[in-house]
């Protein structure tokens, strides 16, 4: 991820415990740095995606975690993820818009 993105894997401070305080990785953020960060890590997946074809798509691959566990996924379930969590944040963007228009509202 630092590579691609420019940030670390655990900068969202994710899982965020019941009483916990924002990442200090992310004070000063503003709305226009998340958007560019989200819109590359598009561009990223979607240049990577459209070098696949059907076959690229079923042999396993094995990936070492960095707890030293090996975990084999296919290519084809890396899309869903990839897919399912974009969509996560969308509907993150969604939800904060929604919230934000009503704010004040009573």
């Amino acid at each position: 991820m630092r590579r691609a993105l420019g940030v670390a894997a655990d900068l969202d401070g994710m899982p965020l415990a019941a009483a916990g305080a924002p990442p200090r990785a992310l004070t000063g953020w503003t709305l226009a740095r998340h958007r560019r960060l989200h819109d590359r890590a598009r561009r990223i997946a979607r240049r990577t995606a459209a070098r696949w074809h059907d076959a690229d798509l079923d042999p396993p691959m094995r990936r070492t975690r960095p707890t030293g566990g090996v975990r084999v996924v296919h290519v084809r379930w890396i899309l869903h993820h990839v897919l399912e969590h974009q969509a996560g944040h969308y509907g993150q963007i969604l939800l904060l818009r929604h919230l934000h228009r009503e704010r004040g509202r009573g």
